[in-house]
């Protein structure tokens, strides 16, 4: 299944949880480390849906993840 497919599924506690790793992974980009090494921890700490999502983001590129962190963002904006 698609990142994108998966993020509709994911409870509040489920997308804060992944809110905070993609804030991680983001600042370890920034700062020259290796950002898949978030979603690499995050995976083995991790069982299910979530396990599989962080799946997902390790072995994704830059452009899959930028679309799945748009389709995180523009439900909120859906109502205004």
């Amino acid at each position: 299944m698609s990142l994108t497919k998966q993020l509709p599924k994911l409870t509040d506690t489920q997308i804060h949880e992944l809110h905070n790793r993609l804030l991680e992974a983001c600042t370890a980009m920034e700062l020259g480390g290796d950002w898949r090494e978030v979603f690499r921890r995050a995976r083995h700490r991790r069982t299910g849906r979530m396990r599989r999502l962080y799946e997902l983001l390790y072995n994704a590129d830059r452009a899959d993840i930028d679309r799945a962190a748009k389709h995180l963002v523009d439900p909120l904006n859906d109502g205004q």
